[in-house]
């Protein structure tokens, strides 16, 4: 994945078709379908997904403290919903604390009181892509942002907390990944971060999806950078 040139500034997810974004670099520029001059894509993105809940200390902040560190130091950018917890805060943070320091970004949302958490470099709003005139409804909002978090390359999710949210980030990816097989796009690969509590349930819930190779289970946060990295590469 390399690391960027020091001079390189990043511009964050411009549109490049009807459905996909994708993080860019303004390092290269080349000449893109229908004459569009565009970044080239010079670094893979990671999204995280996981509880709200959880901090310093937690086993599930750890974990994913640890996956942040670990993507950061393979030159992956970190992306999640901006808040806290062990799926929002905790892998920025990582991230950040990495011996080569991390980028991180943050999918933010107008109509949540709470501020961003202060590990992010970069915070988009999600209200700021919505179509004119449907920005004030919250329900678009957070499925704007879902869309967005979507966009990455990659996902590690962590379902230690399982909540609704996290849940539906899963399956939404899983959908998208079916679905763009079914059109023989290529898919985005998905780990899912497990314990001995959950391991049964979530095996049999992912058990109509893990045929497709993009998915995988892992126990340790180790094991799961390193087969989302080979699929990155």
């Amino acid at each position: 994945l390399g690391v960027l040139p020091e001079n390189c500034q990043s511009v964050t997810h411009v549109p490049v078709s009807y459905r996909r974004w994708t993080t860019l670099s303004s390092c290269a520029i080349e000449n893109i379908e229908g004459g569009l001059t565009m970044p080239r894509l010079v670094r893979k993105s990671v999204a995280c997904f996981g509880s709200g809940m959880g901090s310093d200390g937690d086993a599930m902040y750890e974990k994913m403290y640890t996956v942040g560190r670990l993507l950061a130091r393979h030159g992956v950018r970190v992306i999640t919903g901006a808040y806290e917890g062990s799926g929002m805060e905790a892998p920025v943070r990582g991230a950040q604390a990495a011996i080569a320091k991390g980028t991180t970004l943050g999918y933010a949302l107008r109509c949540r009181p709470k501020k961003p958490n202060k590990y992010l470099d970069e915070i988009l709003w999600a209200q700021e892509v919505l179509v004119k005139g449907y920005s004030s409804m919250p329900e678009i909002e957070y499925g704007a942002r879902l869309g967005l978090l979507g966009s990455a390359d990659g996902f590690v999710v962590d379902p230690s907390d399982v909540t609704l949210g996290t849940l539906t980030e899963f399956f939404f990816v899983a959908s998208i990944n079916v679905k763009d097989i079914k059109l023989e796009r290529a898919p985005k690969p998905m780990v899912v971060l497990v314990g001995d509590r959950l391991y049964p349930f979530l095996e049999t819930v992912a058990s109509s999806i893990l045929r497709y190779p993009f998915i995988a289970l892992k126990r340790t946060p180790e094991q799961a950078v390193k087969w989302l990295i080979e699929r990155l590469v």
